[in-house]
């Protein structure tokens, strides 16, 4: 409870001084690079915060420290004329909107820091660039919307601070640990790949994934699967796992090794497609539905 209390009030201490100490774009908007752009005339450099209050477009690769973006105007995206970088050097918080331009080209955007998504967030590419650990959110009214999302720093984790959800992706992880705050207890998928974590998990922790979801190099540790737990690698769970969905190879002859025990109310199986599945638990509780 004291860490659920206090979270939302140091992020808002962030915002707070962010906002009176930052470089503000004007409600209308421009080039990045302009100085007519910028309340006072100061175009930010990398060391600079930046709060964005219009729509600001991007003509050539743009850094800055800590990024905020405001609604219901804050808008930051890529000239129709060509691939556009974002550097967030810091903490990005979006609470507006972050996009390829609707008339073309795209927007990368790196990220040294948190990354709190609260308004629409949608550039090709997310890098996670950060030397140490680094917490997201995209929870369900605000997802990830992105076609790719990579970690680049293996040693450090990521922290879900809430719920995530995304679609229609490839998310690589790095081969982080993937950690769970305690406000987060579940991962949301709609046709996503996810590969390459070792995610730190309990039964507590559920997995809703679509049909047309697969994992690539993921361990777990306790985990309850409630969609469709797809694999095409060795998927090792050093906890207990419970399934009320489908657990199912993809591809290839993976082997899910559960290190304490197995309930099953769902469908444990070899994919239709063709090769198969093995499956080691410790311990089969039950197998309250399909056989394997």
């Amino acid at each position: 409870m004291f860490m659920r209390t206090i979270m939302p009030l140091l992020l808002l201490c962030i915002v707070v001084s962010l906002s009176s100490q930052a470089i503000h774009s004007t409600v209308y908007g421009g080039e990045w690079h302009h100085n007519a752009t910028w309340v006072g005339g100061i175009v930010p450099s990398a060391s600079d915060d930046v709060v964005i209050n219009g729509p600001v477009y991007l003509t050539y690769t743009a850094t800055c420290n800590n990024l905020e973006i405001t609604e219901p105007y804050g808008v930051i995206n890529n000239t129709s004329l060509g691939y556009m970088t974002l550097n967030v050097n810091g903490s990005l918080t979006n609470h507006g909107t972050v996009r390829n331009n609707p008339l073309g080209f795209t927007l990368t955007v790196y990220v040294g820091g948190d990354l709190l998504n609260y308004g629409t967030f949608t550039p090709v590419t997310l890098y996670l660039n950060g030397s140490g650990a680094q917490t997201i959110s995209f929870g369900e009214d605000h997802p990830f919307g992105g076609q790719y999302l990579y970690r680049t720093v293996s040693a450090e984790p990521i922290i879900l601070l809430d719920d995530f959800y995304a679609s229609n992706c490839t998310i690589h992880w790095g081969n982080s640990p993937l950690q769970f705050s305690p406000a987060a207890s579940k991962i949301v998928t709609l046709n996503v790949l996810i590969q390459n974590a070792s995610v730190a998990s309990t039964l507590s922790h559920e997995m809703h994934m679509s049909e047309t979801c697969r994992i690539h190099n993921l361990s777990f540790g306790g985990i309850t699967n409630l969609g469709y737990l797809t694999m095409s690698s060795n998927t090792p769970v050093s906890g207990e796992l419970v399934n009320h969905g489908t657990i199912q190879n993809w591809g290839t002859y993976p082997v899910m090794t559960v290190d304490g025990t197995l309930t099953n109310y769902g469908t444990i199986s070899n994919n239709p497609g063709g090769f198969w599945l093995t499956v080691t638990p410790k311990e089969m509780c039950s197998t309250i539905g399909h056989s394997m």
